[in-house]
């Protein structure tokens, strides 16, 4: 048992001190904006802290930013 703040820290390559707040501000603006819910105080199981955060909205934000620039885009095929 234990938090979602562990891992972030891991994969940051960050401390606990030196991470709380960017990845608290980071993590209530995903909030704020209805794209993920990421409890950092809460204990979890190992399924729970690894489980996806991202809602539908988030999901389709995050496909949007995989979408290749307009310059790359290959143009429409003529009917």
């Amino acid at each position: 048992m234990s938090g979602i703040s562990g891992p972030l820290e891991s994969a940051l390559g960050t401390t606990a001190n030196a991470s709380r707040e960017p990845i608290a501000q980071a993590a209530a603006d995903l909030e704020r904006n209805g794209l993920a819910q990421i409890p950092l105080t809460t204990t979890m199981t190992p399924q729970g802290i690894f489980a996806a955060r991202t809602n539908a909205k988030g999901h389709r934000f995050l496909e949007f930013l995989n979408e290749p620039d307009s310059v790359a885009a290959h143009p429409p095929t003529s009917l």
